[in-house]
């Protein structure tokens, strides 16, 4: 993969219901920061249905805001950060506050 890239070489979708055919050839698709992309019927590059998002330790969290798993709070990185192209989340312990 290049970064910040998906490079599909040939794609083909076909939809019997409405004969629409789609063929892609030498497309640039731009990198989608999700763990569940899809390719919609007539379209070339996939997409987000639910938005970015990335894995952080063993579940799917969104792109857009913090979550908290346990006792860590988790994030998806952004694109200049390590596992960016990964989808790797980070996540750090939080601090317990003890008043």
């Amino acid at each position: 993969m290049i970064f910040g890239t998906l490079l599909i070489v040939v794609c083909v979708a076909v939809s019997l219901n409405d004969a629409a055919i789609t063929t892609c050839e030498g497309i640039d698709c731009e990198f989608n920061p999700c763990v569940n992309m899809i390719r919609k019927t007539g379209e070339c590059c996939p997409v987000c249905p639910n938005g970015p998002n990335c894995y952080a330790m063993g579940q799917v969290i969104r792109g857009d805001k913090e979550t908290v798993i346990g006792e860590w709070k988790c994030r998806c990185p952004t694109s200049n950060e390590p596992g960016y192209e990964e989808l790797d989340g980070i996540c750090s312990k939080m601090e317990v506050n003890l008043h």
